[in-house]
């Protein structure tokens, strides 16, 4: 398998809507548009009918990364303050994506870390369900105990909402 483009420098949105294309293109660079003619690829198509999710990871509040997400097939949000580069959405927050297309086949896909035993946790995710996101992807990362902390809270599995 190979696959290779040009990056072009310093311009991050640029190569972000070149790999949407890539992928809604099936990974065949002839069909690519005039402008991305650098690009080339040997992929082949996705073995996967329908072909798998393009959930685009998009920047609340950005106008370029918040433009793709709905030509995707969904959205994996995040929020950037002074305080946290990846703070956690609110309600609002999902809200508001959810604005941006209200049919029920496009994702938001939340990611957090969550406790079935913790009520305040748990009122957080349906809050965030209710208000619009249809993907909660436990991601623990600075999980107290390791692996086996982590494998542990993956056996007790999704959050009971």
């Amino acid at each position: 398998m190979q696959f290779g483009f040009v990056i072009p420098t310093g311009d991050v949105d640029t190569v972000l809507e070149m790999s949407v294309e890539l992928e809604q293109a099936g990974m065949s660079a002839p069909s690519m548009p005039a402008s991305r003619k650098s690009v080339r690829s040997r992929l082949a198509r996705s073995a996967q009918s329908p072909s798998p999710p393009i959930w685009a990871v998009a920047q609340v509040g950005s106008e370029r990364s918040m433009a793709r997400a709905p030509r995707c097939d969904g959205v994996l949000p995040f929020r950037r303050t002074s305080r946290d580069p990846f703070a956690a959405l609110e309600p609002d927050d999902v809200r508001e994506l959810r604005r941006l297309r209200p049919d029920a086949g496009w994702d938001i896909v939340l990611e957090g870390s969550s406790n079935p035993d913790d009520a305040v946790s748990m009122t957080r995710v349906a809050a965030l369900r209710d208000a619009g996101a249809s993907w909660w992807i436990e991601s623990p990362w600075n999980l107290p105990g390791g692996i086996e902390a982590a494998r542990a809270r993956g056996r007790e599995g999704p959050p009971p909402v």
